[in-house]
């Protein structure tokens, strides 16, 4: 029984991590964060990491609104990402 629970859960984590790092690819990092000259994507993934203690992928993940590859919302010098 316990043999079959730590496969389901290893499976589940494996999914997790996969799904994880296929979101977090979808990261620019060069664009300007919220569209605000002067701070990019990377920048702010740094600060958030230093100030929240927040590791990448979780400073990544709150910022992958702003900073998505080919969204309306990633911009480099006026240029979509």
């Amino acid at each position: 029984m316990h043999h079959n629970l730590y496969k389901t859960l290893s499976v589940t984590v494996d999914f997790l991590v996969k799904e994880d790092l296929l979101e977090i690819a979808k990261f620019c990092g060069r664009c300007h964060w919220k569209n605000a000259k002067g701070i990019n994507c990377n920048q702010r993934v740094k600060w958030e990491m230093e100030n929240y203690q927040m590791t990448e992928i979780e400073a990544k993940r709150a910022n992958i609104k702003h900073c998505e590859k080919n969204s309306d919302t990633c911009r480099y010098d006026g240029d979509q990402c």
